[in-house]
């Protein structure tokens, strides 16, 4: 009998049943073992949080709340990363040290344009660290696709994601977590005193 079934096994769900193991709570995670169509696995597992950032997304309270969440969800991976392994402080994981966000010219320059702005805007409201960079040595545009314009975010990262779903795994069955691989179908076996979504 377990107390919360969640609903996954990508990070997310790995995640939270390992937050509610180590708090002591009995907990399974349900998903099957190759994760047919799941986001951790097809995502590049990008630790960012301005590089999304839109005009539309600065219009919003919901958009304005959404990246104060990421950013302050973004100042605890380092402590997470570190949380998963005793053998490793995390920083093996990541696959990416900044991230570069160029504005080039295919697009629709009042979008695109407009959201390379939003971009710097929240930047600077968030006083986070960032450098206009010219040259970019890996690229090799054609004349008409070249960038405008680049900076390089510092604090933007990326994980590996398969990695990080072993050591997800891995620390949850290690906090006392169990896994479900099989399909659910069905639910009248599935016997739970509270539901969340």
């Amino acid at each position: 009998m377990h107390d919360v079934v969640v609903v996954g096994n990508g990070s997310l769900g790995l995640s939270l049943g390992l937050v509610l193991a180590r708090r002591g709570v009995r907990v399974a995670v349900l998903g099957r073992p190759h994760r047919p169509g799941a986001a951790s696995t097809a995502a590049g597992a990008m630790i960012g949080t301005f590089g999304e950032v839109t005009t539309t997304l600065l219009k919003s309270d919901y958009g304005r709340t959404k990246l104060d969440w990421a950013y302050r969800a973004s100042r605890m991976w380092p402590q997470w990363l570190a949380s998963l392994s005793p053998d490793s402080d995390g920083t093996d994981l990541l696959t990416a040290d900044g991230t570069i966000v160029m504005l080039n010219t295919i697009g629709l320059p009042e979008i695109d344009t407009e959201n390379y702005r939003a971009i710097r805007r929240a930047l600077t409201e968030y006083d986070e660290p960032y450098e206009d960079i010219e040259d970019i040595g890996w690229l090799d545009p054609e004349p008409a696709a070249r960038p405008l314009r680049a900076m390089f975010l510092h604090h933007e990262h990326a994980v590996n994601a398969p990695e990080l779903l072993v050591r997800l795994e891995k620390a949850f069955l290690g906090a006392g977590g169990a896994l479900i691989t099989e399909q659910a179908t069905r639910s009248r076996h599935l016997v739970v005193e509270e539901f969340l979504v």
